[in-house]
């Protein structure tokens, strides 16, 4: 009670926190778990960035959250991640019925129940909304191979042989052309582009001298982007995002759609600008970036306010804020 008593009430990310002690029946659910597979959902910009893959199992414990409590999310080879869920068969069932057949990053999520033996054992949905039972049979994997494969390389750095796996299955590409919550106020000014990708670059520079130079807490505490849906609301929430950067080209799916049209929603009432200038391959561009980026936000523009000022002009004369 000292514990609810003492987190109750407490903000954190710009959100207050709720606690309370859990019932007896409830502690009873709790200490049951089950375990979901979801084959096909990590991208190759997750496998060749830390941050990236961060942020992809971060928004996948939020989703999957919403039919309970998550204990653990972790990555498994060749393309697969493991949520552990607190609670029984219906929970897992839930969950699995969520994702599969929905389509994350261009690829299209194979979900399933995972039985205590490393099997598939319960009924999930297809892609049509009918049932398909998996009577304990294993997930099918490929033959193994005498061929040692080729190594893989993100621009000069080699990437381990636990991610180089997961790179080699092939991928469905994303639309390139922008969607319609990024033609809501198109900007008509031929300086925008250039404008941002001097305030990106020099503010990611920046930033990674900090880290070179200070200590992981201070760089958190001083950081002068984030990157990711869910950092870039909780940074509008927290009053420190002043400027937001979002890729024109983001996946379609219910959930993130969601979060999407929650982060756009917050930068509206807080009047924070949002440019829809780059699809999410060249605004990791803008960023000296090899991946995709979805979103950025500024909360520091020191180093570089000549083009964040320029671009504050300009989000005022559109009616952007």
């Amino acid at each position: 009670q000292q514990l609810v008593d003492s987190l109750g009430g407490t903000v954190l990310g710009g959100q207050v926190v709720e606690a309370r002690l859990l019932t007896s029946q409830e502690s009873t659910a709790a200490s049951t778990t089950t375990t979901v597979l979801l084959e096909n959902v990590l991208t190759e910009d997750d496998l060749e960035d830390e941050d990236c893959l961060e942020e992809s199992l971060s928004d996948l414990r939020e989703l999957a959250s919403r039919w309970g409590a998550v204990n653990a999310v972790d990555v498994e080879i060749p393309t697969s991640v493991k949520i552990q869920m607190q609670g029984g068969l219906e929970v897992g069932q839930s969950v699995a019925a969520s994702f599969h057949g929905v389509v994350i990053g261009g690829q299209t999520v194979w979900a399933s129940v995972m039985g205590r033996d490393g099997t598939a054992a319960a009924v999930t949905p297809d892609a049509n909304g009918t049932e398909t039972r998996y009577d304990g049979a294993m997930i099918a994997t490929p033959a193994p191979s005498d061929e040692k494969p080729q190594p893989m390389y993100s621009g000069d750095k080699l990437i381990s042989e636990r991610f180089a796996e997961m790179k080699r299955v092939p991928k469905i590409p994303t639309k390139p052309e922008p969607r319609d919550y990024a033609r809501v106020k198109p900007i008509d000014d031929e300086a925008v582009k250039p404008l941002l990708i001097e305030l990106l670059g020099e503010l990611m520079r920046l930033q990674k001298r900090s880290q070179q130079e200070e200590n992981n807490n201070n760089v958190r505490a001083r950081r002068r982007l984030v990157m990711g849906l869910r950092e870039v609301a909780r940074g509008i929430r927290a009053h420190k995002v002043k400027m937001v950067a979002m890729a024109n080209n983001l996946d379609e799916y219910g959930a993130l759609d969601a979060k999407l049209q929650e982060l756009l929603d917050l930068a509206n009432s807080e009047g924070v600008p949002v440019f829809f200038e780059f699809n999410k391959r060249k605004l990791g561009k803008a960023l000296g970036k090899n991946i995709k980026i979805a979103v950025v936000g500024i909360q520091n523009a020191d180093g570089a306010h000549a083009p964040y000022k320029k671009l504050q002009q300009l989000a005022n004369r559109y009616g952007l804020v």
